[in-house]
């Protein structure tokens, strides 16, 4: 379901585990568990209500219900939490979490795109490269812009983290790779 907000749009997918369609339509999610919780876990809860939200505006049903379904390993219902809702009252309960994460993802992107316009700018740290250190830049960039690995080994001194996390950077800023672990 597409959800229109303030800033942007988000589309919003997953598939629940069951649907009992009725005037009250019922999304159902299931859990393994070992342990026989009190109260639905907050992100099991999160989860079941965004699908019963969905659910509700796309089959335009007044009210939805959901429960989460805690199951052991062998498959015995441990506990069951079910709620009803206004398709309303789910539907705004769902707004509000995806505007908190569009909040955040727009923040990200702002974040991502000053980076990698400053790491498009960035030159090697030092005035020269030593020996074997351009070849070794070289090679590690190829290897992230084909997604293959490189292994590599020099003697101590040669300069190999400039010359790997140099490329890494750059490869960075223009969208060849997704982070650095260093």
């Amino acid at each position: 379901y597409v959800f229109d907000l303030e800033g942007g749009q988000i589309e919003l997918f997953g598939r629940m585990d069951a649907y009992t369609d009725g005037d009250v339509p019922l999304v159902e999610e299931m859990k393994h568990c070992r342990h026989v919780p009190d109260a639905p876990w907050p992100e099991h809860r999160a989860q079941a209500l965004c699908y019963a939200a969905m659910a509700a505006l796309l089959e335009e049903k007044e009210q939805v219900g959901f429960c989460i379904s805690y199951v052991s390993l062998e498959g015995e219902l441990l506990a069951r939490f079910e709620e009803t809702l206004t398709r309303g009252e789910a539907e705004a309960q769902t707004r509000l979490w995806l505007a908190d994460y569009l909040t955040f993802a727009l923040r990200e992107e702002e974040h991502r795109r000053q980076r990698d316009t400053s790491l498009k700018a960035l030159a090697f740290p030092y005035p020269a490269y030593r020996d074997g250190q351009r070849e070794l830049a070289r090679q590690v960039y190829t290897a992230i812009s084909r997604q293959k690995r490189l292994f590599a080994s020099l003697p101590t001194g040669t300069g190999k983290s400039a010359a790997v996390l140099f490329p890494a950077l750059k490869a960075l800023g223009e969208g060849k790779n997704g982070r650095i672990l260093y």
